[in-house]
């Protein structure tokens, strides 16, 4: 197998090449604890930078104890675990609707949120579509998505209760404490 290692000839060129897979980890580290931020595909990023300027971080970026092997995978071709892409999407749409909601509270007319969601709606169907899945267990990805989707309708349910007046917030209240419990038990 090819090992992907393209290293530039010029210096300089290799230490530029090394300062944006730099960057690119730490973005993707501070995607690791920020929703909506990517952090894999930042990992990737670092790798092709990584390819063309440091052997050494290279290796590091492909053997990491965590994402190495979601790195190793999608430069081989292989695509993101079925799990890995529902976070993904369900993560992206957390902070797609966050955003939403932000702008309509600060009084955007409608540009904003029409953007948001159109970034929203491209990127979940590169990460759906465009990208290969990796099937392991169907039956777990099953049980793993419905846990997924009956936590977003409990959190949804909160979001309803929050906005709305009293008569709909104890009937969202209950729809949350019943998708939460669904979700527990898939």
């Amino acid at each position: 197998m090819d090992s992907g290692l393209r290293l530039a000839h010029n210096r300089l060129a290799r230490s530029v090449w090394m300062l944006l897979g730099h960057v690119c980890v730490a973005i993707g580290t501070i995607g690791a604890y920020v929703p909506g931020l990517p952090t894999v595909s930042f990992y990737v990023l670092a790798a092709a930078f990584y390819a063309r300027g440091s052997e050494k971080f290279y290796n590091w970026l492909l053997h990491h104890p965590v994402f190495g092997r979601y790195v190793r995978d999608y430069r081989a071709g292989l695509g993101m675990p079925f799990r890995s892409k529902v976070y993904t999407i369900a993560m992206m749409w957390v902070a797609v609707t966050y955003a939403v909601y932000a702008l309509t509270r600060l009084g955007d007319p409608g540009y904003g949120q029409a953007t948001v969601l159109l970034a929203g709606v491209i990127g979940a169907w590169f990460v759906g579509l465009h990208i290969p899945t990796q099937h392991t267990d169907r039956e777990a990805n099953m049980r793993w998505l419905l846990r997924i989707l009956g936590a977003a309708c409990a959190a949804l349910c909160v979001i309803v209760a929050w906005l709305t007046a009293e008569p709909l917030q104890l009937l969202a209240l209950v729809g949350a404490a019943i998708a939460a419990g669904l979700a527990a038990r898939a």
